[in-house]
């Protein structure tokens, strides 16, 4: 199967009336460098999703090349058009790879079968707090594209780069809508956690009163690993990914997109990427645990999840990821920069908080879940092994 498998319409101080969004882009940061520098507003967008709570909308250019766009989200209470309502604070919320925004902390914005009381997203906007988010760039990247050179060296630094722009500008804003100036809370899923965790560590290069991130909230990963044998065989697929970056491959192609699509379609028939399943179970079973173990029996179903909701999120899913960023998050659990070298952790020796929490989460693997099972050229897995007993007989 391959390694797939694995706001808004601002309201301006005590302005009676309100200003388009566009036009306070243009006004300077009251602290420090102006976080809307060389950024372009590509467009806007104010929906409201759920009694008083609203979401906004915005595709940022943040870059010269021609995926620098994201897209920032705010879901908040309004009094009024344009008057947030948040009691609590600030959350930034990151989603995983590959994902948007809205399919996992909204699926009620991609699929009419969910409830938006279930929405993570609504429920804290619900509860006072003034939420955002943001899209990686390559979620954007075409289904039809065939020159991905944008890609290269496209890994958690430069997501990174990206979120720490957004939650300047977030920050920015919540001050312009009277929320004041206070950073963020930074909740990253999956993925998220990688480029969370890589935001913290460049802002402890920077002196607290230039930081964004107020506490990081690491969901359902791991940024190291608490065996050996997990190591190591982060190590091997790091280094199967790192040949192919050096060939010239930068990105993968993600089916899970297709695979929703034909669930939908035709769901009876026999799917092209599960034998013996039709389209329809072949998109229930990538969603549970015999997924990852190969096995078929029983036939699939979700407990916890409507399917529909589940197959509308698959539809839903990017269609390309970077591979660099997949290699950042093998080579990181690798945590080896002689056999598998990353940079975007360096600096987290400055965080006593984050050393803390690594060192008291490699004493519980039972809450990760570690993959195993890595399918490797001999060649590659001979010369590795190679190496690692010349490394450690020294």
């Amino acid at each position: 199967m391959g390694r797939w498998i694995l706001g808004l319409i601002l309201a301006a101080g005590l302005a009676a009336f309100t200003v388009p969004a566009t036009a306070q882009f243009n006004k300077g940061a009251p602290w420090g460098a102006d976080p809307f520098a060389g950024v372009e507003v590509l467009s806007e967008t104010r929906d409201v999703v759920h009694g008083d709570v609203v979401h906004y909308r915005y595709r940022l250019r943040m870059g010269d090349g021609p995926y620098d766009v994201v897209q920032l989200h705010r879901v908040v209470r309004e009094g009024s058009k344009g008057r947030a309502q948040a009691r609590v604070g600030g959350a930034f919320l990151l989603p995983g790879m590959p994902q948007f925004f809205e399919t996992i902390f909204m699926p009620s914005s991609v699929s009419a079968a969910a409830d938006p009381d279930h929405a993570f997203a609504i429920y804290l906007a619900q509860n006072g707090i003034d939420v955002w988010g943001m899209d990686w760039g390559w979620d954007f990247v075409p289904g039809d594209t065939q020159d991905f050179g944008f890609m290269e060296g496209w890994g958690v630094a430069k997501d990174a780069e990206h979120v720490d722009k957004a939650l300047s500008i977030a920050r920015r804003m919540r001050t312009l809508t009277g929320l004041g100036n206070g950073r963020l809370h930074l909740l990253g899923f999956s993925y998220g956690v990688y480029v969370g965790y890589a935001v913290a560590s460049e802002e402890t290069r920077r002196p607290p009163g230039h930081r964004n991130v107020k506490g990081l909230i690491p969901v359902d990963s791991n940024f190291k690993v608490s065996t050996e044998t997990a190591r190591l065989n982060n190590c091997l697929t790091a280094v199967s990914i790192r040949a192919d970056l050096d060939q010239g491959v930068f990105h993968e192609w993600l089916p899970l997109n297709l695979i929703g699509t034909l669930a939908k379609t035709a769901p009876g028939e026999s799917s092209p990427f599960v034998p013996g399943l039709t389209n329809h179970q072949a998109a229930v079973f990538i969603g549970i645990p015999g997924f990852v173990t190969g096995s078929v029996a029983p036939l699939p179903a979700l407990d916890f999840t409507d399917e529909q909701v589940w197959i509308d999120m698959l539809v839903a899913t990017p269609v390309f990821d970077p591979l660099q960023a997949v290699y950042d998050m093998y080579a990181v659990r690798c945590d080896d920069d002689v056999m598998a070298p990353v940079s975007f952790d360096d600096h987290l020796s400055y965080c006593p908080e984050c050393v803390k929490f690594f060192d008291t989460y490699k004493k519980t693997p039972e809450i990760s879940r570690e993959a195993l099972s890595v399918e490797l050229p001999e060649r590659v897995r001979s010369e590795v092994r190679s190496f690692l007993r010349q490394r450690y007989d020294k």
